[in-house]
């Protein structure tokens, strides 16, 4: 199976924007799950001859909760109406399962990430996704933050300083 051409036994014939819009977020964000760590890994064999262990670190460094919450927010403004909507609606879906490694607002905001990437893929849309996984590359390299996202930071509740805790 590959990206490049769409082709391969996992593809199927292209649903219409209304068709894949149906489908829950969170179903979106199955799919887009995989799809997403496929196209990480398709990037990092085009970086070249590297150990499995450097790929997998490299790889990390992009699938997870915290990456793709600055992904999201670098997104929201570069995408049409309809995929910045599909966004929205991953980011708001209440999933079943509970960020481990994450604050729910990040692995909220990597949902969205993750539903767009299922939508895109449902909808045959190759071309898009492989630039908006180009989006996400930019953004992960440059670290990229959004008010919105250290806003969201701010507002998880921190440790007191050790001197400002009473004495006991």
């Amino acid at each position: 199976m590959t990206i490049a051409n769409g082709s391969g036994p996992a593809s199927g014939p292209a649903l219409s924007a209304e068709a894949a819009a149906l489908y829950s977020p969170l179903a979106l964000a199955y799919l887009g799950d995989a799809v997403f760590e496929l196209c990480v890994r398709i990037h990092m064999m085009e970086l070249g001859q590297l150990p499995v262990v450097e790929l997998n670190r490299r790889a990390k460094a992009l699938v997870n909760a915290q990456a793709q919450s600055r992904m999201y927010f670098a997104l929201l403004d570069k995408v049409e109406e309809t995929e910045a909507d599909i966004l929205r609606r991953g980011r708001n879906a209440k999933a079943p399962t509970k960020a481990r490694h994450a604050s729910i607002t990040a692995y909220r905001h990597a949902t969205g990430v993750e539903a767009l990437f299922g939508y895109l893929k449902l909808t045959g849309q190759e071309e898009r996704l492989r630039y908006v996984f180009q989006l996400c590359l930019d953004a992960a390299e440059s670290g990229e933050t959004d008010e919105s996202d250290e806003t969201a930071a701010a507002s998880c509740p921190k440790e007191p300083a050790a001197d400002s805790l009473p004495e006991k």
